[in-house]
């Protein structure tokens, strides 16, 4: 599994969020002193975006799909914020007092109810909100029998979506 990690063919290169890889080691051939070295192939892609355009997302998915043909999977991961995440003001109260802070450690950032639950939820440090998840979707497509992805049909033989947050019980 790679993150944000090139895959280039002859004709293009792009950087998906997430790619999985499968590789098929060859039967080794005790007789001979070369070593088969097995190729890589692509099987599923992903991006993922916080307030992101959907439409971008899809256009980026897409053009990875169809430049690499051997991808059978595709997912799409938003999380929409409450507001847009903004940089503290350059000079403010909240700015001078994170800058001259030491370093905060990662479990430092993660707020406790986040770390009881696994909810998410409002980060806030020093007054400055960081992020607060509102929605999290997910869009999943397999490729279709032609050998492409229609990310804009919404067959239940090639797609699936859903909302992991917040989470409605099935009533």
């Amino acid at each position: 599994m790679h993150l944000n990690h090139c895959i280039q063919n002859k004709d293009s290169m792009n950087i998906p969020d997430l790619h999985l890889t499968i590789t098929a080691q060859p039967p080794e051939d005790m007789e001979s002193d070369e070593m088969a070295i097995a190729k890589a192939v692509s099987k599923w892609v992903g991006e993922c975006g916080f307030s992101s355009d959907m439409n971008c997302t899809v256009r980026k998915l897409s053009i990875t799909c169809n430049s690499h043909r051997d991808i059978n999977y595709a997912f799409i991961t938003s999380f929409e914020e409450q507001a847009r995440w903004q940089q503290p003001k350059e000079g403010n109260i909240i700015a001078q007092q994170l800058c001259s802070a030491p370093t905060l450690d990662y479990e430092e950032f993660i707020p406790t109810h986040i770390k009881k639950s696994l909810k998410f939820g409002l980060v806030e440090i020093k007054s400055h909100i960081w992020i607060d998840i509102s929605k999290v979707c997910y869009s999943v497509y397999k490729c279709g029998a032609d050998g492409h992805f229609d990310f804009n049909n919404k067959n239940a033989a090639t797609s699936t979506e859903g909302t992991l947050y917040p989470h409605v019980a099935d009533g």
